[in-house]
């Protein structure tokens, strides 16, 4: 059996052997002639960029580099491990040994999963946070190749075995495999995982697959170097040792075009939707071609072989590496419009690159001194946005750190808030971008920070509320509807401080959240749903004609109508008749006059004024004088029919007996008779 050591051997070697040949090989003469050749004194001349994120760590054996859409993370094969890094520190995050060197890596567009190949046999999918693998695939050979999906779900790998594997997270075994007719170089997966091209050694094919069975194969005149997909799947690119660019439409296996760039085409890139390409072969071009012409955009002879290209997701940005003589070797960073680098970088051997799909990050790793390096572009005012990115895409001042004067750095405002550099107060709604984000601290680029209605200029500088608290107050009452439809008090849960929060005001009770007593019955509304459920919204709640304050500040139930009628201080008032004449239903003199309350209301004075009170017509009790009088009266009378008794018995025994009646003069009496009645 041929030891894993001859075989790496052989295989290096036969990539020495073919890059030599296709080096002494003719040259097409359709595109040479198109060439743009940098001299070394131009590449000299090129300024190099002070970078931001820029650091450089002692790394050998790099075989494969992977950075995620953001440039936040990326992942490094060396030797036998997988690493991962955070773009912002040259520490790796953590480290895994896959038993065997480990010759592909691959990350989610997320930043979430790293897919890997190893000579040990197997595929390994890790979790990015822990670093843990979450599945580990058995292959039936040293595996070449990797690609995974977006949200890293999907993975496929290609083996030296001849087989291609798509995998799934959430399964330990395989989809499917496919056996092809040469060893796998290259394989590559639609965004959403669900196509697979894949590019051999020795049948020279260019495989397309959504399933076991290929949806079809092309024939190249060379090995498959390298293929990549479109993220919606629906482009695949080429390069092969025919010196040939070769793209396909998803849905056909003759290509679209081929172009012949007379070297062998060892990487190929291809933007998200398909609509660049970029390709570098032996001999030192790198080239960028547009979806709908064979004829390349632009070409750039830059100094030795290009040991690979990369393509941001929009295509704006392409990267390239070359790897020849010592300390000659480069890194460049193109523009989508001009085949002039727009930055350039000195290193030995730079065999692997990965470009971030925003094109603001660009990793390299080189073979002969061993060093891994992280690179942002140049930066002029110092505000950590390179100039072409102030230039071309954000449109600030590249020699302005604050192009707006809001006292935010320019990147801080693309980067991280992200507001408009340009503006001063991004979101127009009265506060500078700086003191939104440093001070208060609000939403630049929202006037309502919190959505409760209010400008936040208004919350910050007028109410005052918080206006990144939509209820400032927690009342349950969003801020803009207290101030604009409620009139309550936004800064406070309880306006009109009866008890009740706002909210259960307005929402459930339906009292006045303005008014401490809605109901005007002497009890706030607090106590009255609280205490003693009585209705806020009814100053009477039992209907007896009392309000319910009244009743309770006098001890009677405000929820009992039949205590109306009942006299609480046996005054001779019924409560309801003391409510009426507003005397107190518990004292039977309410004003301490010295007249019961009933006695006031009779006379017609103030029971509840000491100094009004019934001296005029207070009624006498004639009764004793009566009894008096009459005895009295009895007395009297008895004593005159006595004296009248007497004087008459007095005077019967002086009357003498009448005499005679003289026949001759009856109308003359006697003298004696005369005198005696006298």
């Amino acid at each position: 059996m041929v030891s894993s050591r001859k075989l790496i051997t052989i295989f290096f070697i036969s990539i020495f052997v073919l890059s030599v040949l296709n080096v002494l090989g003719p040259i097409d003469p359709t595109h040479q002639d198109r060439v743009e050749d940098l001299d070394e004194d131009t590449l000299m001349t090129m300024a190099l960029p002070t970078y931001y994120w820029n650091w450089t760590v002692s790394l050998s054996s790099i075989y494969s580099l992977s950075i995620s859409n953001d440039g936040a993370y990326f992942s490094v094969s060396r030797g036998g491990d997988v690493y991962l890094f955070q773009s912002s520190s040259s520490t790796p995050l953590w480290s895994y040994p896959t038993g065997g060197n480990s010759l592909c890596v691959a990350i989610s567009a997320n930043g979430e999963y790293i897919a890997a190949g190893s000579m040990s046999n197997n595929t390994f999918l890790f979790d990015c946070e822990t670093g843990e693998t979450s599945k580990v695939y058995p292959t039936s050979h040293w595996v070449t190749d990797v690609a995974i999906s977006n949200n890293g779900h999907y993975l496929v790998a290609g083996d030296y075995g001849c087989k291609v594997y798509r995998y799934w997270l959430y399964s330990s075994t395989p989809i499917w495999s496919y056996t092809t007719g040469g060893e796998i170089a290259s394989v590559a997966m639609s965004g959403n995982g669900e196509y697979i091209a894949a590019g051999c050694f020795t049948d020279h094919k260019v495989y397309l697959f959504n399933s076991t069975t290929p949806l079809w194969n092309y024939t190249t005149g060379g090995d498959v170097w390298s293929v990549e997909i479109s993220n919606d799947g629906e482009y695949i690119a080429a390069g092969s040792s025919d010196g040939k660019v070769y793209l396909f439409g998803r849905n056909s296996s003759t290509p679209l075009w081929n172009c012949s760039v007379g070297g062998n085409v060892r990487s190929v890139a291809i933007s998200n939707n398909g609509e660049y390409i970029a390709a570098g072969r032996t001999g030192g071009v790198v080239y960028l071609f547009g979806r709908n012409s064979s004829t390349p955009l632009w070409n750039c002879g830059v100094d030795y072989d290009v040991e690979g290209v990369a393509i941001s997701g929009d295509g704006a940005y392409i990267a390239a590496c070359t790897s020849g003589e010592i300390w000659h070797d480069h890194l460049f960073l193109f523009q989508r419009t001009n085949s002039t680098p727009i930055w350039t970088y000195t290193r030995d051997s730079i065999w692997r690159l990965a470009l971030s799909d925003d094109g603001h990050h660009l990793v390299a790793g080189d073979s002969s001194i061993y060093e891994l390096s992280l690179f942002d572009f140049k930066d002029t005012d110092g505000d950590e946005l390179s100039d072409d990115y102030e230039n071309y895409i954000t449109g600030t001042n590249p020699t302005l750190p604050d192009t707006d004067t809001d006292g935010l750095n320019d990147s801080a405002e693309v980067y991280i808030y992200p507001t408009d550099a340009n503006n001063p107060d991004t979101d127009a709604d009265g506060l500078n971008d700086s003191a939104e984000v440093l001070i208060y601290p609000t939403n630049a680029t929202n006037p309502d920070t919190d959505a409760d209605g209010l400008n936040d200029s208004a919350e910050v500088l007028i109410y005052p509320t918080n206006a990144t608290n939509p209820d400032t107050d927690g009342d349950g009452l969003n801020d803009g509807a207290e101030i604009m439809t409620h009139f309550t008090n936004a800064t406070n849960p309880d306006t009109d401080a009866d008890g009740l929060n706002d909210s259960a005001e307005i929402l459930i009770y339906l009292t006045n959240a303005t008014n401490p007593d809605t109901d005007a019955d002497g009890i706030a509304d607090g106590p009255e749903i609280d205490t003693y459920n009585t209705d806020a919204n009814d100053f009477d709640s039992d209907g007896d004609w009392m309000p319910d304050g009244w009743e309770v500040q006098f001890g009677l139930n405000p929820l009992y109508f039949q205590d109306a009628i009942s006299d609480l201080d046996n005054d001779g008032l019924k409560n309801f008749e003391e409510y009426l004449h507003s005397s107190r239903p518990n004292d039977t003199d309410s004003d301490d006059d010295g007249y019961s309350d009933k006695t006031e209301v009779i006379a017609g004075t103030d029971p509840m004024n000491p100094d009004s009170y019934p001296i005029e017509s207070v009624p006498i009790d004639y009764t004793t004088s009566i009894i008096i009088g009459c005895t009295i009266a009895g007395i009297l009378v008895a004593g005159a029919i006595i004296v009248h008794g007497i004087l008459m018995r007095s005077r019967t025994s002086k009357i003498p007996t009448p005499p005679k009646k003289s026949a001759t003069d009856p109308k003359h009496p006697t003298p004696e008779l005369k005198k005696s009645i006298g």
